[in-house]
């Protein structure tokens, strides 16, 4: 795992360009039948407009993949940039 500054950036930027959809099914969540920014987590339901998300049962809203996967997983930025 990287430890310098430099290199969490670095890897931060890479990781920044993920589509919310992958990273919503490489965490297993599930997208709705009928509605195509509408998915069932583990986290409430969630909706996705390009690179944003709300979760509407939480009232909480973010951007990128980033905030995503920190969101879903209840990590720290830099466990879910690694």
């Amino acid at each position: 795992m990287a430890d310098t500054f430099e290199e969490i950036g670095n890897k931060a930027n890479i990781v920044r360009n993920i589509g919310l959809k992958s990273v919503l099914e490489r965490t297993g969540c599930i997208a709705d039948n009928y509605d195509k920014a509408k998915w069932h987590t583990p986290m409430g339901v969630i909706s996705v407009t390009g690179q944003k998300f709300m979760n509407w049962t939480k009232s909480i809203g973010g951007g990128g993949a980033i905030d995503l996967a920190m969101h879903l997983t209840r990590s720290d930025f830099k466990t879910a940039v690694f």
